[in-house]
């Protein structure tokens, strides 16, 4: 089963590259535009952890993982924000964040966070492991270059 990532954010665009970043990690992705809208989809069971923006509309990101702790929810959740001052930061660990990363992303971290808290889809390791195996192989064996 794939672990599934919430991403939330307001631009439609920010939405749909850390999507198909994710995917093609290996990992199932589901989308929010808004807070409240990722309350109610971070609560499902096949969500594994949640990315949120801070800034969208309706309800912020940190009000988002406010109103889920409250619901007793406990899945990771990180916050992502173009305004990293630190109290906004403070205020989202205070509430249970599990990271608090500035944008512009740098996805590298961003993956190793979500690896860390979750895990690496097992289906992309092998296939990585697989390629790299195959490519040294090929590399091994050019008897007509000897």
């Amino acid at each position: 089963m794939h672990r599934r990532i919430l991403i939330a954010d307001d631009e439609a665009e920010n939405r749909e590259v850390l999507g198909e970043y994710f995917e093609r990690n290996g990992y199932a992705v589901s989308l929010a535009r808004d807070g409240y809208e990722a309350v109610h989809m971070a609560l499902e069971p096949t969500v594994h952890l949640a990315i949120f923006d801070y800034n969208m509309p309706q309800m912020t990101g940190i009000e988002a993982l406010r109103t889920l702790r409250e619901k007793r929810c406990s899945k990771p959740i990180l916050i992502v924000t173009s305004q990293p001052e630190e109290e906004l930061k403070n205020k989202a660990m205070r509430f249970g964040a599990q990271g608090f990363l500035p944008k512009p992303l740098d996805l590298a971290l961003l993956r190793q966070k979500v690896i860390n808290l979750v895990g690496e889809e097992l289906a992309m390791t092998v296939y990585k492991r697989i390629t790299t195996k195959i490519t040294i192989r090929y590399q091994e064996a050019k008897p007509w270059e000897k």
